[in-house]
């Protein structure tokens, strides 16, 4: 178990059990690509957390 390090709540469980890949794939085929394609290109390549600043850039979509 992972707890947060201020509330000690629970954040998340980790093991050793064999992952559900195929329905993992699905939930990102279906819900994730879906809501990230009706995003404009702010929300595909910029995540702004509530504390900060995260940027990613993917360098493939900058011509040479």
């Amino acid at each position: 178990m992972i707890e947060n390090a201020v509330t000690g709540a629970a954040m998340a469980r980790v093991g050793n059990e064999a992952l559900d890949v195929q329905a993992m794939l699905a939930h990102a085929r279906n819900v994730g690509g879906a809501n990230l394609r009706k995003s404009a290109f702010l929300g595909q390549h910029i995540c702004t957390p509530l504390r900060g600043v995260a940027v990613h850039i993917n360098a493939f979509n900058f011509p040479v």
